[in-house]
């Protein structure tokens, strides 16, 4: 955010609306300062730094989110935390796949259901990219966690990558056990849209925090679910699950996930080490079924614009 622009707008705002400008200026400078304070804390683990064979990312994971349900599933036996390199996806990506880590990214296998990866990611540099979103996109606005398991399935038999990277969206809101808590996403303006819809209706009171951490549980439990059904169906010795950042429930003022933020709860990040045997039990679909949706209503859908 420039300073300049900053204060122009506000004082626009504040012609125009008189004290919700001067709030909403507020707001933003405050921003601003815990954006600068960033900067004096650790910067954060790279993914490269945390030895696995296949790393499995839940997307806007809080550390005390997985702690929650950890007890519900056999495969994660205690959970570790992380420092991630920043409090949003398109910045997490800009950072750890970075050209310095290009020995690590010539090996490794992409899928992801994340359309940041248009932007962010260099084809090329991967030994392999599928953009899952781009032909998996469905109702409340995401990428549903199956497409994603089937394609990791699928290489893991056919390609036998060296190492690859599979990015679930959930629990990312929307939450798909709870589709009308909030609406998802648009692809087409994804860059552009913010995390308006669900956030800011708890901050305003529309919403409960209980009712949110509900939805927020139950959206975690179904991507867990179906990563349950990916370790009985790929070969790996080392599987790590992680998140890219979590999520603010009004800490400090933070709702959702600002870019830049130096908040534990935003940037402290499970990590559960497992792994994963094929016993062939499970064929992966070819079909992906999407709806006809642009990127930028994508990006809208997750709450981006």
């Amino acid at each position: 955010m420039d300073f300049k622009w900053w204060v122009s707008e506000t004082v626009s705002r504040t012609q125009d609306e008189g004290i919700p400008g001067v709030l909403w200026g507020a707001e933003r400078g405050y921003h601003k300062l815990l954006q600068f304070s960033s900067t004096l804390r650790p910067p954060g683990t790279p993914i490269w730094s945390l030895e696995w064979d296949l790393l499995l990312v839940v997307d806007a994971c809080r550390f005390d989110l997985m702690r929650a349900v950890a007890d519900e599933y056999d495969f994660i036996d205690s959970v570790d935390s992380t420092r991630s390199v920043n409090s949003v996806t398109r910045l997490w990506m800009e950072e750890n796949f970075d050209e310095k880590y290009a020995n690590q990214l010539h090996r490794t296998t992409y899928i992801t259901g994340n359309p940041w990866s248009k932007e962010k990611v260099n084809d090329e540099a991967f030994d392999d990219v599928d953009h899952v979103w781009e032909d998996a996109w469905v109702e409340p606005g995401t990428v549903p966690p199956e497409p994603i398991t089937d394609e990791v399935i699928r290489r893991g038999r056919d390609d036998s990558p060296d190492r690859m990277i599979a990015h679930y969206m959930q629990p990312h809101a929307p939450f798909i056990p709870e589709p009308d808590m909030g609406p998802g996403k648009q692809l087409d303006g994804f860059r552009e849209q913010t995390e308006g819809d669900l956030w800011e209706a708890l901050q305003r009171g529309e919403l409960t925090e209980g009712e949110v951490w509900k939805g927020y549980l139950d959206n975690l439990r179904h991507v867990l679910d179906d990563i349950e059904r990916l370790l009985k169906n790929v070969d790996a010795e080392r599987v790590v699950i992680t998140s890219d950042h979590g999520n603010g429930f009004g800490e400090w003022g933070i709702y959702g996930h600002p870019p830049d933020m130096p908040l534990n709860s935003l940037r402290t990040v499970p990590v559960v080490r497992t792994s994963a045997e094929d016993t062939g039990e499970s064929v992966p679909s070819e079909e992906r079924v999407s709806h006809d949706v642009s990127r930028n209503e994508q990006l809208e859908a997750l709450g981006y614009v």
